[in-house]
């Protein structure tokens, strides 16, 4: 929900308008699944809608989604290694959409030998 647009806009005749509280619609879901000890895979999806007012302009933000999945490994005490792919895409009120899609790669290694990834 932090990605969407404003929260409060125009609402009512152009001469006459009031500003008002711009509702939000949001869903998100997320599973973690343990393979074994040492492999983990997450996958998940987020999605919000905006319910744009007649007053605020085409450009303005109306729908985003996000979905992420990924797989992680310990191979070693204190070293995890991963990677993730992830995909958004956003519309705004007049129609147009953008998307983009990445691949991360990740690796933590822990130095104290009290913690471990």
């Amino acid at each position: 929900m932090n990605d969407g647009g404003v929260d409060i806009a125009a609402k009512g005749a152009a001469g006459s308008a009031t500003g008002v509280g711009v509702p939000l619609y949001p869903v998100m879901a997320y599973y973690e699944h343990a393979w074994t000890d040492t492999l983990v895979t997450t996958v998940g999806y987020s999605g919000v809608i905006q319910d744009n007012t007649g007053l605020q302009t085409a450009s303005v933000f109306k729908r985003g989604q996000y979905a992420s999945a990924n797989v992680l490994v310990t191979p070693v005490k204190n070293l995890l290694l991963g990677v993730e792919a992830l995909w958004s895409q956003r519309e705004d009120k007049g129609g147009a959409t953008g998307d983009d899609v990445r691949i991360q790669i990740s690796a933590r290694f822990a130095f104290s030998s009290l913690t471990s990834p």
